[in-house]
């Protein structure tokens, strides 16, 4: 869950052990009492994970579908909007902040830069290794 100027963006991944079958992305209107919020738009998704909001732009790691890059400044068209998708990048986890995204990902933790959003380049990479 992020939040952003009284909206959250929620991903519902199915196939755990809570026994859900949803894969999706929520985008709820917050109101000051919690039991009043509405949801605005439902997203299908393949196998979402974490997400991330910096302004306008939405990053959603969306398992075998990889980064998922959106622009949200219209939510009603949302899935219309995307700006770009990366496949080779399977990410579990985002933080985008001042042009940098921070990523943890099945391999490891990559850090990019996405001054040029079309451009997105990998600055670091930290690897995680399983040990036996």
């Amino acid at each position: 869950v992020v939040v952003q100027n009284h909206i959250a963006y929620v991903t519902l991944r199915g196939g755990t052990q809570c026994g859900s079958s949803v894969n999706a992305l929520d985008i709820l209107l917050l109101s000051n009492d919690y039991r009043s919020s509405t949801l605005l738009h439902s997203y299908t998704m393949k196998e979402p994970y974490g997400l991330g909001i910096d302004d306008e732009i939405l990053f959603v790691c969306d398992g075998k579908d990889g980064l998922l890059v959106y622009e949200a400044s219209d939510l009603s068209i949302l899935t219309q909007k995307k700006i770009a998708q990366f496949p080779e990048m399977n990410a579990f986890d985002v933080i985008p902040f001042n042009d940098y995204l921070f990523m943890i990902g099945k391999d490891g933790f990559s850090q990019y830069d996405y001054s040029n959003i079309q451009d997105i380049k990998q600055v670091s990479f930290i690897p995680v290794v399983k040990e036996q």
